[in-house]
Order: structure tokens, then C-alpha cells, then sequence
């Protein structure tokens, strides 16, 4: 009797606890867990920062589309003026449409440089639209730029006819 009572007692003992091989096989899958997760959060981040940069380039775009907007006059000067301080912030001086224009793609240009990675491209292109007698201007206004993990730039084009 007591014999079968040690015999209990010995296999007791050796089932307690976990052994090295279940301990190893539990740390692989746990790391194997981990890159997955590892891997999730740089892919979050990258999208992330695509977000951000999709959102300014739209912001941008628009700012842009309304300074046209507010000086009609000016027509094809945002597509051909050249970025050039005319004094015409803050009304220190008299400004035509071409120097407000002018002026407008400068403070742009400045606040796109702020806002988007190195090597942004922009471009504002107009186009006259005739229907019948009437005239109207197609303005596309369009940012492109690099964005690490693409094969090619990404870009945002916003229309509009005035």
C-alpha cells in the first residue's frame, strides 16, 4: 500500500508545472503574434500620414479655387502670373487683378511649401468653355507629391467653372 502511495505521489510530481518546450513553443507564438501586430501599426502610420497630406492638398486646393473666386478679373493671370509680392496684403496698396493674382499665388506657394512634403508640384490651369454665345472659365487646380511606399506621385485635382 504504501508503495502504490509513493508511486502516486512520483507522478504528481512530474506533471507539475510547465516543461521548457511548451514554455519555447508558447514564446514563439506569442512573437509571432507580436510582428503581426508590429507590422499593423507601421501600416496605420503610413496611412496616416497619407491622410493628412490627402487632407491638406484638399484644403490647399480649395483655399486656392476661392481666391479665384474673389477676383474675377483676373481670369487667366493665376494660370500665367508668376508668385511675386505686390504689396497687396493687407491693402497697403492699390492692386489690379493681375497683382492680386500674383500676390495670391505667392502667400499659396508659401503656405503649400508649410503644408506638403519636399517635392510638391503644383499647377493651375484654365481653360475657356464656350456654350453658344456665353463664355466661362474651367480652372483645375492640382497638387501633386512623393509619398514614400507608391510607385508614382499621388496627386489632387479640384475643378471648377466660373
Amino acid at each position: 500500500m504504501l508503495g502504490s502511495h509513493m508511486n502516486r505521489n512520483r507522478v504528481i510530481s512530474l506533471q507539475r508545472g510547465f516543461s521548457l518546450i511548451e514554455s519555447l513553443a508558447a514564446l514563439v507564438v506569442l512573437s509571432v503574434g507580436m510582428l503581426g501586430i508590429a507590422a499593423q501599426f507601421v501600416e496605420g502610420l503610413k496611412a496616416s500620414r497619407t491622410a493628412v497630406y490627402r487632407t491638406a492638398a484638399v484644403q490647399l486646393a480649395s483655399d486656392m479655387m476661392e481666391r479665384i473666386r474673389a477676383n474675377p478679373g483676373a481670369e487667366d493671370d493665376y494660370e500665367l502670373a508668376a508668385a511675386i509680392s505686390a504689396d497687396c496684403i493687407n491693402g497697403l496698396v492699390d492692386c489690379d487683378e493681375t497683382a492680386i493674382a500674383r500676390t495670391d499665388i505667392l502667400v499659396w506657394e508659401t503656405e503649400v511649401g508649410l503644408r506638403m512634403p519636399a517635392g510638391v508640384a503644383t499647377s493651375i490651369v484654365v481653360t475657356d468653355t464656350i456654350f453658344g454665345a456665353a463664355s466661362t472659365n474651367s480652372y483645375n487646380v492640382t497638387l501633386s507629391w512623393p509619398e514614400p511606399g507608391y510607385e508614382s506621385e499621388l496627386s489632387y485635382t479640384l475643378m471648377a467653372q466660373l
